[in-house]
């Protein structure tokens, strides 16, 4: 973590402009913009405290060119599921080959995001507790909120990157010194963090005028559902993802359009953009109307291969462009090309039900043809055939692919599987290696702290 992580802190508009692209998409607070303020200041009292919990959003939005652009495109082409349409950005070119050099921009990207989130995060959980005068409810959600979204950011970077510095306090003499810490602590902090902020945050969204945009503890419970499968603590990852399925603040939308849509009835958690905080994800993935032009990324021959005869998901995950003849497939989860605001879908129902699914089997349940149907089912197939644990599993694995492409899951899922050596090999050859499994540590953290050293096997 580099010197920038100050005490006095930049809030910039961080607070201010993202009122804009959190619920309603319109400004819930009016506060003048600042260009630098103290933590006194930050946290003196309950607007300024909200002003602050938003930073923390916009930081996650916004910072490293991430969700509002690189993870639902460029990392896609890690995997399977993506292909290189136009592109010939050299930092873009090294992830679809899958050698990623230590100056990559989009993989510092990816760093800097969530330690710059999880600063924030952390500047408020030290500050806030000893605030008083403030209503009780709203301090324990504000506390929740930013315990999850550091808890999410380190599930991010673990996943990413292996063994991180865990930074838990806002000193930034400390954490600029900090080593990387084993992934069994780091895990066990996203576990513990995830059960407190069950406990502090408000139940659904009513507490934010209905908008999924920020996070309530069905959000920490998908959390928890989703990092307990990758840990294989199969009861819990069952647990969790059948609270969610039987809340009845979600449901599965018949139409597939309206899976899409900013605050679908499926969605556990977005994230939040609007016509002045804009997600340029459809510029790397749709085409521009009426060109020749093909978007700079695409859906892999594999991912398009794998639908099935008759998948509703077919013509409407993904989108048939004439020009240049002969045409091309390609991804439209992310349509909006004029005001780009489409809203990342960071948990939904879908993948909850293919949670419990591939937990239940993992523990030798196998009457999970239910779970696997109402993904397939909304899709316009029949249900599932697979009846043995094997069968079962590939059977997920297939929805999955299908069901989440585009939405950070499938190089993930190769990866927490066992299977991306055997998957990737056979797709990228010898541009492949064991330890392309991890993105390196940036080359510019490790020249500011040498601790973090030794630098991942084979960059």
């Amino acid at each position: 973590m580099s010197a920038n992580n100050k005490k006095r802190y930049n809030i910039l508009a961080t607070a201010v402009f993202l009122m804009a692209a959190l619920p309603s998409c319109k400004k819930f607070l009016e506060v003048s913009p600042v260009g630098s303020i103290s933590t006194k200041t930050a946290y003196s009292n309950a607007t300024n405290i909200e002003a602050s919990v938003n930073g923390i959003y916009y930081s996650l939005q916004q910072n490293g060119v991430i969700y509002n652009y690189s993870y639902n495109s460029v990392f896609p082409l890690l995997s399977d599921e993506a292909a290189i349409g136009n592109t010939t950005d050299l930092m873009q070119l090294q992830f679809a080959s899958n050698n990623i050099t230590s100056d990559n921009s989009i993989a510092a990207g990816l760093w800097n995001n969530n330690y710059q989130t999880i600063y924030q995060a952390n500047s408020l959980l030290a500050n806030v507790p000893g605030v008083n005068g403030l209503d009780p409810v709203k301090k324990n959600q504000w506390l929740g909120e930013a315990r999850f979204l550091r808890a999410y950011c380190y599930f991010i970077l673990t996943r990413y990157f292996g063994k991180v510095p865990l930074a838990t306090s806002p000193d930034y003499a400390v954490n600029n010194s900090l080593s990387r810490m084993d992934t069994t602590t780091v895990n066990q902090f996203i576990t513990t963090e995830l059960e407190q902020a069950i406990k502090e945050l408000p139940d659904n969204y009513a507490a934010y005028s209905g908008s999924r945009t920020r996070v309530c503890k069905q959000t920490a419970r998908a959390l928890l559902a989703r990092h307990s499968l990758y840990q294989g603590s199969w009861d819990k990852a069952e647990a969790n993802a059948t609270l969610l399925i039987n809340d009845p603040t979600f449901s599965m939308p018949n139409s597939l359009d309206d899976v899409v849509k900013a605050n679908s009835p499926e969605s556990i958690w977005e994230i939040a953009f609007s016509s002045s905080v804009q997600n340029q994800t459809a510029s790397m993935l749709v085409p521009v109307p009426n060109t020749s032009v093909k978007p700079a990324i695409l859906p892999s021959s594999k991912l398009l291969q794998h639908f099935e005869a008759g998948d509703l998901r077919k013509g409407k995950y993904t989108a048939f462009a004439a020009i240049p003849a002969p045409g091309y497939d390609y991804i439209n989860k992310f349509r909006d090309r004029i005001t780009f605001t489409d809203q990342p879908k960071l948990f939904r129902l879908a993948e909850m039900y293919l949670i419990r699914a591939e937990a239940k089997v993992q523990q030798n349940k196998l009457d999970v043809t239910g779970d696997i149907d109402a993904v397939r089912s909304r899709a316009g197939l029949t249900g599932t055939l697979a009846t043995t644990r094997t069968d079962l599993l590939a059977a997920i694995m297939q929805e999955r692919f299908i069901e989440l492409c585009f939405e950070g899951h499938r190089w993930l899922d190769l990866i927490r599987t066992g299977q991306a050596d055997a998957v990737l090999s056979a797709i990228k050859g010898n541009n492949w290696k064991s330890t392309d499994q991890l993105l390196p540590v940036p080359a510019v953290e490790i020249g500011n702290n040498p601790n973090l050293n030794p630098q991942n096997l084979g960059y």
